[in-house]
């Protein structure tokens, strides 16, 4: 299976392909997976910086850490 982001600013929300050979069970999950995270997912959190609160959209997180006491995280933005 290959993975990959496409980063474009002009789209103006998600767009998640999936491409294969044919229909299968895994392409199958794949999608319900995209689709269940999508109708249960958070779009905003407020994260905090140098004391300042900031608004991050869910979907640009791509990493989250912690250190001790702490919780951090890595967005595309």
């Amino acid at each position: 299976m290959k993975v990959g982001i496409n980063i474009d600013h002009s789209v103006k929300e998600i767009e998640v392909l999936i491409t294969a050979q044919e229909q299968s069970g895994t392409v199958n999950d794949l999608y319900g997976h995209f689709v269940d995270f999508d109708r249960k997912s958070l779009e905003t959190i407020t994260a905090y910086k140098d004391d300042i609160a900031k608004i991050v959209y869910v979907t640009d997180i791509f990493q989250i850490y912690r250190k001790p006491k702490i919780l951090y995280s890595n967005t595309l933005r």
